[in-house]
């Protein structure tokens, strides 16, 4: 039996006359996951990518975990190929997918009939294979609703393809082939950032092992990605490029300790981690009111750097965004909690 391995599209099945580009670029990627597992012919026909090993003792165990981890796939499966034969199908099914059946109670077999020519339809393959497996394993029962597993066989153009459940991929598009994404100032500084702040939120998990009580380290994975985000809004002067990369920093630190002050008694009753729930803090008006501080104190630091800018269009608009904005944010954490001085120009 010759395995190989099908990677199924997704959103990439809906483009158009640029659709060839699109698997260009999965191609080239598939080939780079799999250099160092073996020798692989890469090649896309059919919506579906497939990569047949070119060598006998190539790790298919470990070829499909390389790949599946990759964007742009829908799904995935490991498949057997044999001649369109109803009766070299059924052995095939048998030989590869029979030691899965044991140890099961249900099972269902789907047909899906790509080429036409092929004298069967699906609900008659789909039918005389079920019943073939039956008879090999005559402790099954049939259950197309909820089976324990499925036998799967596509007859396209160059062969019938037999394989198990599909495993869910990735998905989306290829690295590389999408486009630049903006997101709309509307405001305030919160809401400009509110994508970036919900996939960065629990990055600071990674600092656990390192000082869980620490602070600084604690929100020092999402200061990073702020402060890399703020560098490219700067022109080219490296002082001009320094000081948008500590605004950044600081305004990811602020907005770390807000929202971990305000997951506190979530994150205490599900055991996750919070860098105010590991100091000990007495409840969540305390953890607030800590974060309160800590974040006026990296206001103020972040509002003497942005004085110094040398900001010559919309200079209005950006005070409105920095100052309003940036008080509005930080200041709420309590309500009725005593108003401190902003050290702002």
């Amino acid at each position: 039996m010759k395995e190989i391995i099908m990677g199924y599209q997704g959103e990439m099945s809906l483009k158009g006359l640029n659709r060839n580009q699109f698997e260009a670029a999965m191609m080239k990627i598939l080939r780079y996951r799999l250099k160092t597992v073996g020798k692989f012919k890469v090649y896309c026909t059919q919506s579906t990518f497939y990569m047949e090993p070119e060598e006998e003792d190539v790790d298919m165990d470990l070829a499909f975990e390389r790949v599946s981890k990759v964007f742009g796939l829908a799904a995935l499966s490991r498949a057997v190929v044999c001649e369109k034969d109803f009766d070299t199908i059924c052995q095939t099914a048998e030989d590869y997918l029979g030691s899965a059946l044991h140890g099961i109670r249900t099972f269902k077999v789907e047909a899906r009939r790509a080429d036409k020519t092929y004298p069967m339809t699906s609900p008659e393959l789909m039918r005389e294979l079920g019943a073939y497996l039956l008879g090999k394993h005559n402790y099954l029962k049939v259950d197309v609703h909820n089976p324990q597993f499925k036998v799967i066989v596509e007859i396209r153009d160059y062969g019938a393809y037999i394989h198990g459940p599909k495993i869910p991929g990735e998905g989306g598009l290829p690295v590389g082939t999408s486009g630049r994404a903006l997101n709309m100032l509307s405001g305030g500084i919160d809401t400009a950032l509110e994508r970036l702040f919900g996939q960065e939120r629990d990055q600071a998990v990674v600092q656990m092992n390192l000082n869980a009580k620490n602070y600084n380290l604690a929100a020092e994975p999402m200061s990073n990605v702020y402060g890399a985000l703020y560098s490219t809004l700067a022109t080219d002067d490296p002082n001009q490029r320094k000081s948008m990369r500590y605004i950044g920093s600081s305004i990811g630190r602020i907005f770390y300790l807000m929202d971990k002050a305000e997951r506190f008694e979530a994150d205490k009753c599900s055991g996750r981690y919070n860098v105010f729930v590991v100091n000990d803090l007495m409840g969540q008006a305390s953890a607030v009111e800590n974060a309160r501080r800590q974040a006026l104190a990296a206001a103020n630091d972040l509002m003497r750097v942005y004085s110094m800018l040398d900001v010559k269009l919309n200079r209005s608009l950006l005070d409105n965004i920095m100052l309003l904005g940036l008080h509005h944010a930080v200041e709420p954490l309590e309500v009725g909690a005593e108003q401190e001085n902003w050290e702002i120009p």
